[in-house]
């Protein structure tokens, strides 16, 4: 709950994840709404770890590459 943004952290915790997930193989495959209303309900404390963590495994899937 420490922000050290003002209003990037969302899209910094996002991007931090997807460049995580690529370095290792997997990318995550979901709309932007999608993505963005996780992350939104994530900032403000409306999920818990757990919800995040089977959204990924819903999502994540192999690298595709470039």
């Amino acid at each position: 709950m420490n922000h050290p943004f003002v209003d990037e952290n969302k899209r910094v915790a996002y991007l931090a994840m997807e460049a995580f997930s690529i370095l290792n193989g997997l990318e995550v495959s979901a709309s932007v709404d999608d993505a963005e209303q996780m992350f939104l309900n994530l900032a403000i404390g409306q999920i818990e770890r757990e919800t995040l963590a089977n959204w990924l495994r819903e999502r994540v899937v192999k690298f595709q590459g470039l």
